[in-house]
């Protein structure tokens, strides 16, 4: 494998063709977590902000995030910034674009975002003993 993130790619394939996907590059990465936790902000405040992370933390939410987390990395990124800035190429019916990346369905979406961010990022997805903290 080469230390060059954009010679490194893969073929994924769905029902309706392949998908090539791309090993992303750290600033890549930084922009799939940053707009992820930009959502996560969001999502809060709406449903009330610190006091609601308070309620949640009282419940154990701490534990279920971390465990959740730990299961599937997934979660620390978006998935759209994965799709559009890993998918290099594909066979499906519709021509690859920003539009199109969107709207697959939400299998396809984590099949591909997972499988970009196992190839960009494997050491998310070691044996939990071995597994990097977040």
């Amino acid at each position: 494998m080469s230390v060059f993130t954009s010679l490194c790619t893969e073929t994924v394939s769905t029902v309706d063709g392949t998908i090539t996907i791309r090993k992303l590059p750290p600033q890549a990465l930084a922009a799939a977590q940053k707009a992820n936790l930009l959502r996560s902000v969001n999502e809060l405040k709406t449903m009330g902000g610190p006091a609601f992370l308070k309620e949640l933390q009282a419940l154990g939410g701490d534990a279920a995030v971390k465990a959740a987390v730990s299961d599937d990395p997934l979660l620390l990124f978006d998935t759209l910034v994965l799709l559009e800035r890993g998918i290099t190429a594909w066979t499906l019916p519709m021509a690859k674009s920003d539009e199109a990346i969107a709207d697959l369905d939400d299998e396809t979406q984590t099949l591909v975002a997972t499988a970009i961010l196992r190839l960009s990022k494997p050491s998310l997805f070691g044996a939990p003993g071995l597994r990097k903290s977040f």
